[in-house]
């Protein structure tokens, strides 16, 4: 009954209800119960306890990595990699390579996790993407933008729900 008036249909509610409290008397011998009645006193005074609920807005599906504990020293490139990856222009793609250990996973993590405007998608050393490839077709990413050398593609979100 509720759904019928959600969607608008007041006059099948109302029909419903009664229908409903006939079978019973009918078939049973009983009259509707308290819920069944209070119900339909709602729909007839249109309760807003009765509305639709407010749909949320859908989540950008976002595979965030773990927060890195303690990543120290590293505010200009946290800064030249968040303004590279927000700034105006073409689409843009970060490779960062360098020794083992350095914090090439880290700083685009620090970057990620700081921004919600920016989008990645993470690829190991065989150019295998390691999300699934549905998260990235859902925030509309070009998977073939992911690089191959095991860093990350990281792709502005703006630009990315308009690609």
């Amino acid at each position: 009954m509720v759904a019928l008036y959600q969607v608008g249909r007041q006059a099948d509610t109302l029909a419903v209800c009664q229908k409903g409290r006939q079978v019973l008397i009918e078939e049973m011998g009983v009259e509707s119960g308290p819920e069944l009645r209070q119900a339909q006193e709602a729909i007839l005074r249109s309760d807003p306890a009765l509305a639709r609920p407010v749909k949320a807005a859908p989540r950008m599906p976002r595979q965030l990595p773990s927060p890195v504990p303690d990543f120290t020293g590293r505010e200009k490139e946290i800064g030249a990699l968040r303004d590279h990856l927000t700034g105006s222009g073409a689409t843009p793609i970060c490779v960062i390579s360098g020794q083992g250990g350095v914090g090439k996973s880290s700083l685009p993590k620090i970057v990620l996790l700081s921004d919600p405007r920016i989008a990645a998608v993470p690829v190991k050393e065989c150019g295998e993407p390691l999300v699934d490839l549905r998260t990235v077709q859902a925030i509309r990413v070009d998977p073939r933008l992911a690089d191959r050398e095991g860093g990350y593609a990281h792709v502005r979100l703006s630009v990315a729900r308009s690609t």
